[in-house]
């Protein structure tokens, strides 16, 4: 699992997803998941909680933790 290099946030989810797609970001399953999910529907993540997130995917809060290190958000 590659995490983000730089110490720069997102700018934009744009940004995001053009960082993921420039470092070829591989995931475990249940973390490709989430990761899809999030960049798909931002609002998920911006208005809930770790825990909420999980519960609405089928995983564990470490899980979405984990995706949200991953991406560095």
């Amino acid at each position: 699992m590659a995490e983000r290099s730089d110490t720069e946030r997102p700018a934009s989810l744009i940004d995001l997803k053009e960082w993921v797609v420039a470092n070829r970001l591989i995931l475990p399953t249940q973390q490709e998941l989430v990761a899809r999910a999030v960049l798909a529907r931002p609002d998920v993540v911006a208005f809930g909680t770790t825990v909420s997130v999980a519960r609405l995917y089928s995983v564990s809060p470490s899980t979405v933790l984990r995706v949200s290190t991953a991406l560095g958000v």
